[in-house]
């Protein structure tokens, strides 16, 4: 039976990331070839990994184990299908949860077919979207509502869109990088701040409204957790979407009690609220194709996957500088 040999993105040692060739099985039935078009770099979860700064007996010392295999968010076009499978035809392009790899072979009955209308590149972003997306439903906003969101990195902009299309009525966006501001504006945001959060001296609120009850902390920076505690006003919710490599620096202030503050986690693969990812996935595909969720603009690096190592040297060293950062697997060698 024919096998096909993929290239993958391993992490063999630290801070070191290499391009290595691995042959696949042969296509069973019920599953589905795919070859990948473009994968995004989930940069909080791949650099931690990446550089393996975390700290031991927490959940990452066995999730980012070397060698590693980076990467879940790509779009691919299937190649091929095993015997027993109709609903995905050669040619489609299908959502892959799998690390960064020129080929996967998936379960047929799982794919979720990516519409003829949208850019493969766009519709790559969908699970850093569906990581968003749980962030946001922990918030418990809803249409008219408002929401502070700190850290305008890609999750960060993820959650902007999610709150635009679900309509509330303030979103205040705080991050120190100028440039991504620029995006949060695109995705819907109506308030941003180009300073850290302990430096604004402007109240972050709604005219006649008092302040907003809800922050979302996307950095896993524990000096701006802090910052959200003192900042969060009475009675307030503060929702933790980043993941420190180190929990232990995430401290609780005197802000909790005396301000009787509710503090929620949200990690992007818990299913809640009869809402499974693949339907989180068919909503961000659907409003990607009628234009209320817009990523344009967003990939402001791209690489090889021959390249990979001075792409997680960017992030490690000028993370800044970047917005969306992928791997474009056509036409690579």
């Amino acid at each position: 039976m024919t096998t096909t040999l993929s290239r993958e993105i391993v992490f063999e040692s630290t801070a070191t990331a290499t391009l290595v060739d691995v042959e696949l099985p042969p296509l069973q039935p019920r599953q589905v070839l795919a070859k990948t078009i473009a994968s995004v770099i989930s940069p909080g979860t791949e650099l931690t990994a990446f550089t393996q700064r975390f700290a031991p007996d927490t959940n990452w010392e066995t999730y980012a184990r070397l060698p590693f295999r980076p990467g879940y968010s790509s779009v691919g076009r299937v190649v091929a299908v095993g015997p027993g499978v109709d609903s995905v035809s050669v040619g489609h392009h299908v959502l892959i949860e799998a690390s960064h790899a020129s080929h996967h072979l998936l379960d047929a009955v799982e794919c979720q077919l990516v519409p003829a209308g949208i850019d493969p590149e766009s519709a790559a972003w969908f699970a850093l979207a569906q990581i968003a997306f749980r962030g946001f439903w922990n918030t418990d906003t809803r249409i008219g509502g408002s929401l502070v969101i700190v850290g305008a990195g890609p999750i960060g902009q993820m959650v902007v869109r999610w709150a635009s299309a679900a309509g509330l009525a303030r979103i205040t966006v705080v991050d120190p990088v100028t440039a991504r501001l620029t995006h949060a504006l695109d995705g819907g945001a109506h308030e941003v701040f180009d300073s850290a959060l302990g430096d604004i001296a402007t109240p972050l609120h709604i005219e006649g409204e008092g302040s907003p009850t809800t922050y979302i902390d996307t950095t896993g920076n524990p000096q701006v957790f802090a910052d959200v505690l003192r900042r969060a006003p009475r009675f307030g919710r503060v929702v933790l979407l980043g993941d420190a490599g180190d929990p232990r620096e995430q401290r609780l202030t005197s802000d909790v009690l005396f301000k009787d503050l509710s503090i929620v986690g949200a990690f992007g693969a818990q299913v809640r609220e009869g809402c499974p990812n693949a339907r989180v996935r068919q909503l961000f595909l659907d409003l990607l194709d009628t234009s209320r969720f817009s990523v344009d603009r967003m990939i402001t690096h791209r690489f090889r996957p021959e390249d990979c190592q001075a792409a997680y040297d960017l992030l490690a060293n000028a993370r800044q500088s970047t917005m969306g950062t992928a791997f474009v697997w056509e036409g690579a060698s």
